[in-house]
């Protein structure tokens, strides 16, 4: 019983470890978008 809670354990850690890596890039696309505009208004 004790290794399928730490099973579950990992699993959920790992998920909130890439939803957290997804939502960096998603932040990068957005600031990478906003210097673009701002370079294309010069």
């Amino acid at each position: 019983m004790n290794h399928l809670l730490k099973r579950i354990k990992s699993l959920i850690l790992t998920l909130v470890a890439r939803g957290k890596e997804a939502e960096h890039r998603k932040a990068g696309k957005k600031w990478d978008s906003i210097v673009e505009e701002l370079r294309n208004r010069k």
